[in-house]
């Protein structure tokens, strides 16, 4: 079930659509074997400002079909070449978590 709902994000966004689906959240983990590894808060996980960078974050990116792959082989290119991510609930992403984005 919860692959069937990805796979619909991620092939769903269509740039004639404004209600089609805008792809899928994910966090490429530097720490694939620890999830709390990738995120800074000192707040909850007693962890310090890494170079003076915002605290309580966690990166992440936005994929879809339509962008992010190599037009040679198709495949999706994923954030810093890492193979571990964190996909996330995109309804939290779009109504309450994202802050802000770079182009």
């Amino acid at each position: 079930e919860a692959a069937k709902y990805l796979n619909e994000l991620f092939l769903g966004y269509n740039n004639t659509d404004d209600s089609s689906p805008m792809g899928v959240t994910i966090s490429m983990a530097a720490q694939p074997n620890n999830f709390f590894g990738n995120v800074f808060c000192s707040k909850y996980l007693h962890t310090e400002c890494f170079r003076g960078q915002a605290d309580c974050r966690l990166s992440a990116s936005l994929y879809s079909h339509a962008w992010s792959f190599n037009a040679k082989t198709n495949q999706t290119l994923l954030g810093l070449s890492r193979s571990v991510g964190y996909a996330f609930n995109q309804s939290m992403v779009e109504s309450r978590w994202a802050k802000c984005s770079y182009i």
